[in-house]
């Protein structure tokens, strides 16, 4: 297995403070999503230590006029987009040639074939990161076209120690081109704070009283977690209830939901599940205060947002085994992946054990820290450049 070096190990001792050259961030997103705002996080944090940074964005996209208020978003001479990719590559090298950017970091593999045309048309004068806020199997597709878009990259910044170990794996990167930099917490918004669990639970129409547990619904996770409740109903005696939300990496589907309904009704739970299709919970919403538990039935073999933030809102989790599960600090209560008998049990006992404290773990405001984002990733550049 190969070694993760701390890039503050490998940092030139006469680096800099800033990177000669602006760094621009690439995003051709449609839309601005949890993701786009992790990205403008990174990118202020980056702005707070004396970086120049510049967003990339399509013209047609919601992100240039949403970020114009938190850093510079220079206008493109034309259309940039993933519709035709040499010529959005070659609009892109010409706008990099003209900045005289150094360094463009990507946070979305489907932007990768734009970025890295337009490396390949500056003839290797450019730096090119990936920095991983997606699951594995997004960031690193197995399409032929995937891999060609990997070549020319110099860095992969992976979220987790067990996710880069992965991405070693899947993609077959030198070990020297991988590094671990977790993401930061997102800071609650001013004079936002958790609301109490029952004012959560009145806020959201759900029972005030009864255990609940929860979980985020991709099309296997509903399923299974319907199945621990009729477990712990009828074979453990606990009353629990259920509420079933939409998972931030899965689309809304209205077939899907009303299977989880029949499914339900099938096994005389309809009067105790509640179905609630809304996305990407956050750490200072309703849900978390409102849940006695997180059920996560998939393997935690990769980062997952959904989890951080659970754990960030002091909501305790239970979630099967994988190899990311020890890159999650106060993720303790695991059980083996589809064995549904062991999850019951081991949501039982959490249940039983009564909500704790509203708090985020104290390892995970050291450990998934915007400042120790900023600084890694500040080190990382300047190792590149070096």
């Amino acid at each position: 297995m190969s070694a993760f070096v701390s890039p503050s190990v490998l940092v030139h001792p006469g680096a800099p403070a800033t990177l000669a050259a602006p760094l621009a961030v690439l995003s051709l997103a449609p839309a601005v999503g949890p993701a786009e705002e992790q990205l403008l996080r990174l990118c202020a944090t980056l702005r707070t230590a004396a970086q120049s940074v510049l967003l990339v964005a399509a013209a047609a996209s919601p992100l240039g006029p949403h970020a114009a208020a938190r850093l510079p978003v220079p206008p493109l001479s034309g259309p940039l987009g993933l519709g035709r990719v040499p010529r959005a590559a070659w609009l892109l090298a010409r706008w990099l040639r003209r900045q005289r950017i150094g360094t463009l970091l990507v946070v979305r593999a489907l932007d990768l074939p734009v970025a890295s045309a337009a490396k390949l048309l500056l003839r290797g004068r450019l730096r090119l990161v990936f920095h991983q806020h997606e699951p594995l199997a997004a960031a690193a597709p197995a399409a032929w076209w995937a891999r060609l878009s990997r070549r020319p990259l110099d860095a992969w910044l992976a979220p987790l120690p067990g996710t880069a170990r992965a991405v070693e794996t899947r993609t077959g990167l030198d070990a020297r081109q991988l590094w671990v930099v977790p993401p930061g917490l997102p800071g609650a918004a001013p004079g936002v704070t958790a609301a109490a669990p029952a004012q959560a639970r009145r806020l959201l129409d759900l029972p005030t009283a009864a255990p609940l547990l929860g979980v985020a619904d991709d099309g296997y996770t509903g399923h299974f977690a319907l199945e621990v409740l009729y477990r712990l109903r009828t074979e453990l005696q606990l009353p629990a209830e259920l509420v079933i939300v939409g998972h931030p990496h899965t689309p809304p589907d209205a077939a899907r939901w009303q299977q989880l309904r029949q499914h339900a009704r099938a096994l005389g739970l309809s009067q105790v599940v509640y179905l609630r299709p809304f996305h990407a919970p956050a750490a200072d919403g309703l849900l978390f205060p409102a849940l006695d538990a997180l059920l996560s039935p998939a393997p935690t073999d990769d980062y997952d947002p959904l989890l951080l933030a659970a754990l960030a809102a002091g909501c305790p989790v239970v979630a099967a085994e994988g190899a990311a599960a020890p890159d999650f600090p106060g993720l303790q209560h695991l059980f083996p992946a589809r064995d549904v008998a062991f999850g019951a049990v081991q949501v039982r006992a959490v249940l039983q054990a009564g909500r704790r404290a509203s708090a985020p773990y104290p390892q995970l405001s050291r450990y998934f820290s915007a400042a120790q984002q900023g600084r890694l990733l500040t080190d990382i550049l300047h190792y590149l450049a070096a």
